[in-house]
């Protein structure tokens, strides 16, 4: 077997995940017999200090690539990825390899977090959106009519297939995305405190719960995200004594990778329809267990009070924001009138 790998070897992936008619078992043991076969085939030189298997590392990578790109690119054959992902994660092969000193094997899904990191370019846009036409194509309220304007569209048509698909990986195969959702819910309590981009209209004051919750850590046990924001109020005591950025057009580019506030909450209503009790019960571990609803989840359904009785939105992101806070306070009823039992752990 050539021992020469890339994504290119994983082509089948598009037709067969699309083809109905092929079973996920027959996708999946393709899968994992090429991986075998990699590996037994892989160089030598391929092992490193730390004693990994052979060519494990680079097989996981150019696998999860095409994988990451067909749930971007197409939400419908969602359910079959994540059919196959648990397929995968069932199986016992490579029950002995290592990778980075660890178990390797496929029952951890190894370096898929990382490669969607990686490989997702989160909001491809052209430019930084901020003026009609375009702002509507990217918030969903009006079709492209050029070149220029099917991008934008097909960056937000991507933008919330992801989302779609890391809110149902996280909830299905138990692997922790959650970073993701916790971070588009602190992006729209920073935009509508006045921290953000994209924000129409006048905003009423945000509660006492929404200004705490900025003083709080957002940092998932998986490693990604930190907000402190102490540091910037040391670094907005000099702020009057800052040179100008030089950095104007750097700064351009990056905001062209984050949403519209419009956008950020679409993408927000994804991850509570599809997993706001998962969410609910991090921001509880976190608040010490304690009877009252936590201070971040207060600050999040303040935010999408705002965005859903902001008199100059969008009439379809205010129904969405307004159908977001009716989920939250369910959930809160839920867990406040005792219903909810804490699992055991066996």
């Amino acid at each position: 077997m050539n021992n020469s790998l890339d994504t290119h070897s994983f082509n089948f992936l598009a037709t067969t995940l699309c083809d109905p008619d092929i079973s996920i078992d027959e996708i999946a043991t393709k899968i994992l017999t090429t991986s075998v076969q990699y590996a037994q085939s892989a160089a030598k030189n391929d092992r490193t200090t730390l004693g990994d298997t052979p060519g494990i590392e680079s097989f996981y990578w150019s696998l999860w690539k095409p994988l990451v790109d067909l749930a971007e690119e197409n939400e419908t054959i969602h359910e079959r990825i994540i059919a196959l992902l648990l397929a995968l994660k069932s199986s016992n092969v490579g029950s002995d390899w290592k990778l980075f000193s660890k178990h390797g094997g496929w029952r951890e899904l190894p370096v898929l977090r990382v490669a969607i990191c990686d490989y997702w370019n989160v909001l491809d846009l052209p430019y930084d959106v901020t003026e009609e036409p375009a702002l509507s194509v990217l918030e969903g309220d009006a079709p492209s009519t050029n070149s220029e304007l099917a991008h934008i569209a097909k960056a937000r048509t991507e933008y919330l297939n992801m989302h779609h698909f890391l809110s149902r990986l996280w909830k299905e195969t138990g692997i922790d995305f959650s970073d993701y959702g916790l971070t588009i819910m602190e992006h729209i309590v920073k935009t509508c405190a006045g921290g953000g981009r994209q924000w129409e209209g006048h905003l009423a004051d945000m509660s006492t719960g929404a200004e705490d919750s900025m003083e709080m850590d957002f940092t998932t046990d998986t490693d990604r995200l930190v907000h402190v924001d102490s540091e910037d109020e040391e670094n907005d005591e000099d702020e009057d004594f800052a040179p100008a950025d030089e950095n104007e057009d750097d700064n351009e580019e990056e905001n062209m990778n984050h949403p519209t506030l419009n956008l950020a909450v679409e993408a927000a209503s994804i991850w509570i329809n599809c997993c706001a009790e998962e969410l609910y019960q991090i921001l509880y571990q976190r608040s010490g267990f304690s009877n009252a609803v936590p201070v971040n989840w207060l600050a999040w359904k303040n935010a999408f009070k705002n965005v859903a009785n902001n008199s100059e939105g969008r009439a379809r992101i205010m129904t969405i924001a307004k159908s977001v806070v009716d989920k939250m306070e369910n959930i809160e009823r839920y867990r406040l009138d005792g219903l909810y039992v804490e699992p055991i752990s066996v």
